[in-house]
């Protein structure tokens, strides 16, 4: 789509909550220039039900820096982490919010509800980590990696993973870096149960773990760097985000995968009471993962078109 002769794109990213009750982040920007903080658009999204079109979508908040990653509640509070250093706190789309500024850039933010969130980023190079109790936000010791993904079961059992091939549990009290035996980046982690583990890495890798192991257990074929985003376990089954190559499932517990929905160009997952997968150009989730249903397909090309970035 055009505006004065310019062509744009746009994507999606960090769909999370139930499969009828989720956010996500859509970001505008020049065709071909790809987004960059300052010369592109930065939006928040919420779905909730419709009793006309099944789901509706409302895009709020226009910014121009770098919304970089979103949780939302199972009470549908949204927190959304900026590059900056900023949580930004939506009780509700219509509402104002509220604004934590934290030391730090901020790349990500997992919550276990909205007394137990968890936001993290680098400062001077080294990863930082903070946590909020619903109210205030204090720092806390990080792992001695980068970190991308964090996913757990409780306060005191979760895990996080990263560069160099990076994972680690917190007991509480401590990191405890577990031996992985691989350099390949864990870009993404997932905790089945007080002692199964997945993960994927950039290799296009997928692992599964436990609190002691941590092992190879297949791979997504024909990957390239930065294809594989990130893996879930749901209904007994292993979910992998696959951009490019869509959307893949284990095939039972062999060391092979299925291609299930190669029109989903899946950049994220999140799996509650169904499963929700961001798209590049669409959402989609479902409750028996077998029908999908999308929304906000093309919404800001087409919602936008015309209008130059960053004009309300």
């Amino acid at each position: 789509m055009a505006a004065s002769g310019i062509e744009y794109d746009m994507a999606y990213s960090c769909a999370s909550g139930r499969h009828t009750r989720y956010s996500f982040l859509a970001q505008r920007y020049q065709a071909g220039a790809g987004f960059r903080p300052g010369r592109g658009e930065c939006w928040i999204a919420w779905v909730e039900p419709d009793p006309v079109r099944e789901l509706r979508c409302t895009f709020k908040w226009l910014y121009d820096g770098w919304y970089t990653a979103l949780w939302r509640s199972t009470q549908d509070r949204v927190w959304v982490t900026d590059s900056q250093g900023a949580v930004f706190e939506f009780a509700t789309p219509e509402a104002d919010f509220k604004k934590h500024e934290l030391p730090s850039t901020l790349f990500g933010i997992y919550g276990l509800s909205d007394q137990e969130l968890f936001a993290w980023g680098e400062r001077n190079g080294r990863p930082a980590l903070f946590r909020c109790d619903g109210r205030t936000w204090t720092e806390m010791a990080a792992p001695p990696f980068a970190i991308d993904c964090m996913h757990g079961l409780s306060r005191d059992d979760l895990w996080v993973s990263g560069a160099g091939g990076g994972v680690a549990q917190w007991d509480g009290a401590a990191w405890r870096v577990l031996a992985t035996g691989t350099q390949e980046r864990v870009v993404s982690i997932f905790v089945a149960g007080p002692d199964e583990l997945y993960g994927c890495g950039t290799g296009g890798s997928v692992f599964a773990g436990s609190r002691t192991a941590w092992a190879r257990i297949g791979g997504i074929p024909d990957t390239e760097p930065g294809d594989v985003q990130a893996v879930a376990s749901w209904h007994g089954e292993l979910w992998v985000a696959c951009s490019r190559l869509g959307l893949w499932r284990r095939i039972g517990s062999s060391d092979r995968f299925d291609r299930y929905k190669p029109k989903l160009d899946a950049v994220s997952l999140d799996v509650r009471d169904g499963i929700v997968v961001a798209c590049k150009h669409k959402v989609s989730s479902s409750d028996d993962g077998a029908a999908f249903r999308s929304t906000a397909v093309e919404h800001l090309l087409k919602d936008r078109a015309g209008k130059p970035l960053g004009q309300p």
